[in-house]
């Protein structure tokens, strides 16, 4: 049986290849006759003969010897990551991604109990009765003890996933960079290079750890809060976050100035890193025909313009905390507009005014983060 690979190689008909039984014939150019998951040599002559290469680097250039079914694989691999690199890195680390998602929902679920059990309290004392003020006590540390412990679990999970989807892609990136030629390097300023193994998979890092625990966030926040708040007073709850939906179309804009501004100050950071590489290893020349003076006011041209792109980033970032407070602002005054004559009247005990305002503030987060999430993912 014969099977004619094209170039680039047709994975479809590679896996096919590569999960039948018995021997195929390749013929390309030239004929090559092997049996199914033979040597790792024969895999190298395949795979020297097509010369596909990625960005991530391949298998093979690693130093690892592997079977055709493993190369394949490990192939395929490479094509998921840069096609769809999210659900790659989830896939290469589901327990830790699932332990640290776990651990947000369990912390969130008892995070949003805590304003109930404040609720309890205060009705508690206003109805003088000592007994359930002391169970509504006890219940508010044992909640807070778990919001603690589950904090913990998440910043930890999170924290090691992001790190490793970091780590996994510098390896990439370096071992691909060892595998390029002089001229590659002639072509590519050195500080473009240090920028990408340093900044770019930083965003990249940020995006997949941050940014997709920040959506998980909102979304579970959204999911628990909304249901109480309803609960407690339909009426309250449509007049006070009638406003509130329009803050994530106010994040994104200013993420999306934000994002444009970062990649200003990207640039200017590269062009630092390599104008300072440039005066270290060409110092001699320098000094050989003394242009210290302008290799300086270069240089400090250089850092200035640097200096201004991250101030024009923080003008902007500057405005996101009175973003959130003008929203927390506006559902409090109409809490209090819509909200006191109920209390007073008796219709609404004084607990659930205070929760209920509790949960206000809480609901700008979710819709906040929904906005900064979209932008660090884009």
């Amino acid at each position: 049986m014969f099977l004619r690979l094209p170039s680039p190689v047709d994975f479809k008909n590679w896996w096919r290849l590569c999960n039948s039984s018995g021997e195929y014939t390749v013929r390309p150019s030239v004929s090559l006759r092997l049996r199914l998951l033979s040597s790792s040599q024969a895999c190298s002559e395949i795979y020297d003969l097509y010369s596909y290469r990625t960005f991530v680097g391949s298998p093979l250039a690693l130093g690892r010897r592997l079977t055709l079914r493993q190369t394949l694989v490990s192939i395929m691999a490479q094509d998921t990551l840069q096609a769809k690199p999210f659900r790659f890195y989830f896939r290469k680390h589901p327990r830790v991604f699932f332990l640290g998602s776990l651990s947000l929902f369990i912390t969130n679920f008892l995070d949003v109990l805590t304003p109930l059990a404040v609720k309890f309290a205060i009705d508690a004392v206003t109805a003088k009765d000592s007994s359930k003020l002391l169970q509504a006590i006890l219940v508010y540390i044992a909640v807070m003890a778990g919001v603690a412990l589950f904090r913990f679990g998440w910043r930890y999970y999170f924290g090691r996933f992001h790190h490793s989807v970091a780590e996994d892609l510098r390896n990439r990136i370096f071992g691909k960079l060892t595998e390029l030629g002089p001229s590659f390097y002639q072509r590519s300023p050195v500080g473009q290079l240090m920028s990408l193994m340093t900044n770019d998979v930083n965003s990249f890092r940020m995006a997949i750890g941050p940014g997709m625990l920040t959506l998980l966030d909102a979304l579970f926040l959204l999911a628990m809060i909304l249901p109480i708040m309803i609960w407690l007073s339909w009426d309250w709850t449509w007049k006070t976050l009638i406003f509130i939906p329009l803050i994530p179309f106010i994040m994104r804009k200013l993420e999306s100035a934000i994002h444009t501004r970062y990649r200003e100050e990207q640039d200017r950071l590269a062009e630092v890193s390599a104008n300072t590489q440039e005066i270290v290893s060409g110092v001699r020349v320098i000094k050989g025909f003394a242009q210290e003076k302008n290799q300086l006011e270069t240089f400090n041209l250089k850092s200035k313009e640097y200096e201004v792109a991250c101030n024009r980033v923080v003008a902007i970032d500057a405005l996101f905390h009175p973003s959130f407070q003008g929203a927390i602002i506006l559902g409090g005054v109409s809490l209090l507009w819509f909200g006191t004559p109920d209390v007073m009247k008796g219709t609404i005990t004084l607990g659930s005014f205070v929760a209920f305002h509790d949960y206000v503030r809480r609901m700008v987060w979710p819709f906040s983060a929904i906005g900064m999430a979209a932008s660090m993912m884009e």
